[in-house]
């Protein structure tokens, strides 16, 4: 009896796109995205800052004030609000990360500087976006800024589970992974906007692995954040030699460099 089944089809193999810019010489360069790649601070943090009280405060079934202590405490202890969530609370990780990124008004609180993208393409080497924020509301700050094509890929918070437990930066452990991926034998350098929640002396990424040279878009006046595109066109104007010891720059902090292992 013949099959009542439609033939297979043959499926096209989806063809990886090439990012755009200049991808030569063995550097590959691991950005944060909020505050490093655009102004997060101006709409985007305080949203999410409400959201995650919010969804606290709902899941202790206390008062706002009680919520956004217990928001802090955890960050500071754990590097991110989430990890204390789950350990203590037993949250669903994607319902926490939905909850603190629905922002239905997302293109109107993107803040990017102008130029941001011809500096990425001018930058030598390969570009990884390493964020904690969730794939999808990464993938969509990239599109709104329209810089999404000069990165080769997203490395969001949905992929950093290490041996059935989730490690979101700076965990050593996630990272070492990501660098055994994407930049085995080569130099990798991080390009971020904070410091470590428990330490105020060395950037997040140096902290998390032994070696990387970490680069804090982080202005000395006033705490300010620095215009990312600034950092990246002094970057980008130096000789190879030069770029590869990176001196420091205006508002820069930098961490000794080794080849990676």
């Amino acid at each position: 009896m013949p099959s009542s089944l439609p033939p297979p089809r043959r499926v096209q193999p989806r063809l990886r796109r090439r990012p755009a810019g200049d991808q030569s010489g063995d550097t590959v360069w691991l950005f944060d995205l909020d505050n490093t790649l655009h102004d997060a601070s101006h709409a985007i943090f305080p949203a999410i800052n409400r959201l995650m009280t919010a969804y606290v405060a709902r899941v202790l079934g206390c008062d706002e004030a009680t919520a956004s202590r217990v928001r802090v405490d955890y960050w500071q202890r754990y590097g991110a609000t989430l990890l204390g969530m789950i350990r203590h609370h037993g949250v669903d990780p994607a319902d926490f990360l939905r909850a603190a990124h629905e922002f239905p008004e997302l293109a109107d609180m993107v803040r990017v500087r102008r130029g941001l993208a011809a500096h990425l393409r001018r930058l030598p080497g390969r570009k990884i976006i390493v964020t904690n924020a969730p794939q999808a509301y990464a993938r969509a700050v990239l599109d709104i800024a329209g810089i999404g094509h000069c990165f080769e890929r997203v490395v969001a918070i949905e992929q950093m589970w290490v041996h059935g437990h989730l490690r979101p930066k700076p965990d050593r452990r996630m990272l070492r992974r990501l660098l055994a991926q994407t930049a085995s034998r080569r130099t990798a350098r991080c390009w971020s906007k904070t410091r470590c929640p428990t330490s105020s002396a060395t950037p997040a990424w140096a902290s998390a692995r032994p070696g990387l040279r970490a680069i804090c878009a982080r202005s000395r006046r006033r705490g300010r954040t620095r215009c990312p595109h600034r950092t990246l066109r002094a970057a980008v104007a130096m000789p190879r030699c030069a770029r590869r010891s990176m001196p420091r720059t205006a508002g820069t902090q930098v961490t000794p460099r080794r080849k990676l292992r």
